[in-house]
């Protein structure tokens, strides 16, 4: 015993005892520092699209997946099943091929991807597989999901609004998933900004609870049913002005009782060229019109270094000869991304990873690098501990 007394006498120094100490508290913070950043980042979805339709970089569709920076994801949503009236589903060019390579690269980074069904083209019919052929609608969408090993489903009905119709659809779905995940798409048609979303027959609280998310489409709301000339995207409204912006779209959505944590919103990956006018808080000119351009494109073809950057909308804008365009930048989806994690929703998407990719930049996704740094901030290299 005097041996085993001496040892703990001798063993640790007192003038050591401090130091030690020291480091440790420093190690338990760091550790308690990364723990909580690992359990947001669980909760909150970063969700990229890819997508059959072509652009400069990819123009046969869907990207090359060796060209993702899979960490700035959590799930994938992939495009490519179109409904038919008679409850069969027409799968876009090249998704037999394509997907298994997708979804083995995807599982091997730990993301989930999800077989996403949408109106593509003018032949499809959502709501008309719903309402003659739904049981065979259902068991076409789990043959999918089963033979290519999907994690879930997308629905992506943007018809014409039937609550009852899709409150038996999503039920139905949800039993057939079982434990898959199920997300649903609203976009501005869908839910209203004065009154709860099933005054008008929209998106509801009993809808939503079918749901693991529920993706707030709001990023082409710069129509002519604003007041005057407005963004694609905004991130705010004018104090009485225009109406459509993220958080007015989000007040409403949980005004219905939709949890913020369901929502996801959307983050443009492309721009709006707008004709005739020259600029955004115009009065709205003879015979307005928009064109989607995808990023790559933008960065092409216009000059965009000198943008103006609207402090309301968060958003970037320039006049061109054909009117004035506006788009995300670095800047605005940092925004947005910051602002989905101080008001607790439940993440966002990116339309579409297609259209970020820029062969001659570094790093060569430039906004999904944007989005990446503000969801997952790379831990300090230069951090020091310094004990006395």
């Amino acid at each position: 015993m005097r041996c085993a007394q001496r040892c703990l006498d001798t063993k640790v120094p007192d003038r050591l005892k401090p130091l030690m100490l020291s480091v440790w508290q420093w190690l338990f913070i760091l550790m308690l520092a990364f723990s909580v950043q690992s359990a947001s980042a669980q909760t909150t979805w970063s969700l990229g699209y890819d997508t059959p339709f072509g652009t400069m970089e990819f123009p046969a569709g869907y990207v090359d997946t060796s060209t993702l920076d899979w960490s700035a994801l959590t799930h994938l949503g992939f495009l490519g099943g179109a409904p038919n009236s008679n409850g069969t589903t027409t799968l876009s060019a090249n998704f037999s091929t394509t997907v298994p390579g997708v979804i083995t690269a995807a599982h091997g980074h730990g993301v989930k991807v999800l077989y996403m069904l949408s109106n593509l083209g003018s032949g499809t019919d959502f709501n008309g597989a719903i309402t003659n052929h739904e049981s065979m609608f259902i068991a076409n969408i789990m043959s999918t999901v089963n033979t290519y090993g999907f994690d879930g489903v997308i629905e992506d009905n943007e018809e014409a609004w039937n609550s009852t119709l899709m409150t038996t659809f999503l039920s139905d779905l949800r039993t057939a998933l079982g434990s898959r995940i199920l997300v649903g798409t609203t976009n501005t048609s869908q839910f209203d900004l004065a009154g709860c979303l099933s005054t008008n027959g929209g998106w509801d609280a009993p809808h939503a609870a079918y749901l693991d998310r529920l993706e707030m489409e709001v990023y082409d709301v710069g129509g002519t049913w604003n007041a005057a000339t407005w963004f694609g995207s905004p991130l705010f409204s004018p104090n009485g002005g225009y109406e459509w912006s993220y958080q007015a779209a989000f007040q409403a959505m949980v005004a219905c009782g939709i949890p913020a944590a369901k929502i996801l919103i959307g983050l443009p990956f492309f721009g709006d060229l707008w004709t005739p006018n020259t600029g955004p808080h115009q009065s709205w000119g003879a015979s307005p019109a928009f064109t989607e351009i995808s990023y790559s494109n933008i960065v092409a073809n216009y000059s965009i270094s000198g943008a103006t950057y609207d402090t309301t909308a968060h958003e970037p804008w320039i006049a061109v000869t054909e009117g004035w365009l506006s788009w995300d930048n670095v800047q605005s989806l940092t925004e947005k991304v910051n602002w989905v994690k101080a008001n607790g929703l439940g993440g966002w998407v990116m339309w579409w990873l297609g259209a970020d990719y820029v062969s001659s930049s570094t790093p060569t996704n430039p906004l999904l690098d944007a989005v990446k740094q503000a969801f997952r901030p790379a831990p300090p290299t230069d951090l020091r501990i310094t004990v006395n």
